[in-house]
């Protein structure tokens, strides 16, 4: 690495690793927060280390200038430190929701105490664990995506009128009455206090296609850069997210005739069938229609618009057990899980608190002030949950110092 000794003049040089590691790839950012770049490195065959650069403050050009005299050892501008050891440090711990379902898209989030119990509906009572909430403009159903203390929304706010929204009404593909001209905006709040920071519109104008009578035109966090990867499933349209977990792939879907669940190899290529080698396992019936279904611990839990939970052995795809949700409680939103436990927001307007297991043990119902279509994002021991009216944030009360 070539750096500048603030001179503006002259370049110094520091080498960070070993040319016996053979380094393949590096990426450069503030994985400290101290403003200062860092350098994380892969490896073959050796350990992959981040160096951490030492931030210094710089008055002007002579000072930035090397003391010759001086009996003080220099200061290393980059410190090695094991990746695996980073990344349990307290400090660094990554409490960012960058992402739908997180990071990687699985949908889990360790290392914090997570609540179990709340109200964030006022008509039912006094709230409870609630931190703040702010009403939503528009209609979305994208998650929150949670960087540092920002967190984002995005949604669609139409011209004229209220977007009309039907729930608990079934997969019946009938198109909504709702193609006027929309704007298209990203909210930025404080994650903090929940206070609007900016919001920006990114798009004005027509939807380019109808919607689903229960979807939004502003579904995802992406809306100017979609994209599609595609894997033929029973030449069916799957709707719930392919993800990674313990190095399987997993794939599912519920449209039409057969429901099925794959879990395969990543290395797999061509069509996908039951029989080709690369599949660990499959199942027939059993697959999820919206919500994309979480791997955590050696399970896979799934949630189903009917309103049912089910559990597979998530690697051998062994049934393990079924539980059904309360009255109307469809299952769009995908499941997430966190604190040895799995949380599942409904269309009912309630979010289900499932215990980690086979028996799906229900061990709290908490409800919001409308339906819950959006995945609930995890940050710091906090839960972010928006509905179709609001957003709420739900923490454990701050112990007294």
């Amino acid at each position: 690495m070539f750096y500048n000794d603030g001179t503006g003049t002259q370049f110094r040089k520091e080498v960070f690793d070993q040319q016996a590691n053979a380094t393949y790839g590096l990426s450069v950012g503030d994985l400290s927060g101290n403003g200062a770049p860092d350098i994380a490195i892969a490896n073959s065959d050796a350990s992959n280390p981040i160096f951490l650069a030492r931030k210094v403050e710089v008055g002007n050009a002579k000072a930035a200038q090397p003391q010759r005299k001086t009996s003080e050892p220099k200061k290393p501008v980059l410190q090695s430190v094991d990746l695996a050891t980073f990344l349990s440090r307290d400090e660094y711990r990554n409490t960012d929701w960058p992402a739908f379902r997180g990071a990687g898209e699985r949908g889990v989030a360790e290392g914090f105490s997570l609540p179990i119990n709340w109200n964030a509906d006022s008509k039912s009572g006094e709230l409870q664990n609630v931190v703040w909430q702010v009403d939503v403009p528009g209609l979305g159903h994208s998650s929150p995506v949670i960087v540092g203390n920002k967190l984002f929304l995005l949604t669609a706010v139409a011209k004229d009128g209220v977007a009309p929204l039907k729930v608990q009404s079934g997969g019946r593909p009938t198109a909504a009455d709702d193609n006027g001209t929309q704007d298209w905006i990203l909210l930025c709040y404080d994650k903090t206090d929940g206070k609007e920071l900016w919001n920006r519109t990114l798009y004005q104008g027509e939807p380019r296609a109808t919607r689903h009578a229960k979807a939004t035109h502003a579904d995802t966090n992406d809306p100017e850069n979609p994209f599609l990867t595609c894997r033929s499933m029973n030449d069916d349209n799957p709707v719930p997210s392919p993800f990674e977990a313990n190095g399987l792939i997993y794939i599912t879907n519920a449209h039409g005739g057969p429901a099925p669940i794959f879990a395969i190899r990543p290395d797999d290529r061509g069509e996908l069938d039951s029989s080709d080698e690369a599949v660990v396992w499959s199942v027939k019936i059993g697959g999820c229609y919206m919500s994309t279904p979480v791997v955590y611990g050696d399970q896979i839990h799934l949630g189903y618009s009917n309103g049912v939970v089910r559990t597979f052995h998530s690697v051998t795809g062994q049934k393990l057990g079924e539980r059904r949700l309360g009255r109307k409680a469809g299952v769009i939103a995908s499941l997430v899980a966190g604190d040895g436990r799995i949380y599942c927001a409904s269309e009912n307007g309630t979010v289900y608190v499932l215990e980690h297991g086979p028996e799906l043990k229900i061990i709290a119902e908490n409800s919001m002030d409308s339906p819950c279509l959006a995945t609930p994002a995890f940050s710091g021991g906090t839960i972010f949950v928006r509905t179709t009216k609001r957003l709420a944030t739900i923490a454990l009360p701050k112990k007294a110092e």
